[in-house]
């Protein structure tokens, strides 16, 4: 077990949390699932692989680290994630290249989302067509999303809520008690309007 420190923003203090891993450059291939436990990221990571939570998963952004995940986080309902930045909150977080119906952070295809929980770090986050940012995947509401600190940047695939529900799906329940947040809906695709708010319900849906 190694031992990583992390901010606590409510609490306002550093504590300290036993890892089952530490995900590195040499050894992200392996961690295609993340089980319930904590885990670390160090330096400059890529993943090409969708990666699944299962469980209750907290997830430490080391300070200067970068984790890019190709194929974004799949945080399905019933299911929890929780990203921790360290002290100077600097540590990157980047899910991308998600597969369409499929939220950057969240829900596969008609899945809704799990309970996420963001206290620090950069995060950046894009869905695929009618997937949201970061929440449902299409038809899929946002399930449980608290943001309590970080600078979280998220669009929404096309139809897709940039924070929130995928396509015809609610927004869920979002709770913002602090960070800096920048969040969209895709508005167009092949010149059509999307028409997903940028925190809140999927087009053609209410919150």
């Amino acid at each position: 077990v190694a031992f990583v420190s992390y901010w606590d923003p409510v609490n306002q203090k550093n504590e300290t949390a036993g890892c089952n891993a530490i995900l590195k450059a040499d050894n992200i291939s392996q961690y295609t699932t993340l089980t319930t436990g904590w885990y670390a990221v160090e330096g400059t990571v890529t993943g090409d692989t969708r990666i699944k939570v299962q469980g209750t998963v907290n997830l430490i952004l080391e300070d200067g680290c970068s984790f890019t995940v190709n194929g974004g986080i799949e945080v399905n309902e019933g299911n929890a994630l929780t990203i921790w930045g360290q002290q100077k909150g600097n540590g990157k977080l980047k899910a991308q290249n998600v597969v369409n119906y499929c939220a950057g952070i969240g829900g596969g295809n008609n899945i809704s989302g799990g309970n996420i929980t963001i206290n620090g770090g950069i995060i950046q986050s894009e869905g695929r067509f009618r997937g949201a940012g970061i929440g449902g995947g299409s038809s899929g509401a946002g399930g449980i999303i608290t943001i309590n600190n970080g600078e979280i940047q998220s669009k929404g695939g096309y139809s897709g809520a940039g924070i929130g529900g995928g396509v015809n799906a609610a927004g869920g329940t979002i709770t913002m008690n602090g960070g800096e947040i920048t969040a969209s809906g895709e508005t167009k695709e092949n010149g059509q309007s999307g028409l997903a708010a940028g925190i809140g319900g999927g087009s053609r849906r209410n919150m």
